[in-house]
């Protein structure tokens, strides 16, 4: 799939209340952006998205993400790095000059 990382990121963005413990689904948290999304609501805060969702995009958001999808996201956030396929951050960072948010952090070792 073309979008996959941002798709990704949606489903991050949206399943926030549901991580948080705060409802089971995210289709039933009052605040959550998901409502306009699945278009159950109308567009007053969330711009049109710029691709079109699934078929199934309730039940995406509702499904926990993996262990790895969770981690890739947050390491991305954490470290504001761009997040998407390997080659295509790389690609960015060199253009933006941010490399260094790729490299892991601290000293490197020479390996001895």
């Amino acid at each position: 799939m073309k979008d996959e990382h941002l798709l990704a990121v949606l489903r991050y963005i949206e399943s926030n209340p549901i991580r948080a413990g705060l409802t089971a689904s995210a289709k039933a948290w009052k605040w959550s952006s998901h409502t306009e999304t699945s278009g159950e609501r109308h567009r007053d805060l969330v711009d049109e998205c710029l691709m079109e969702l699934p078929a199934d995009w309730q039940k995406l958001v509702d499904t926990p993400l993996t262990g790895s999808e969770l981690e890739k996201i947050r390491t991305s956030v954490n470290r504001q790095s761009p997040y998407g396929a390997i080659g295509w951050q790389v690609k960015i960072c060199k253009d933006l000059g941010i490399e260094s948010t790729m490299r892991h952090r601290g000293r490197q070792c020479s390996g001895r």
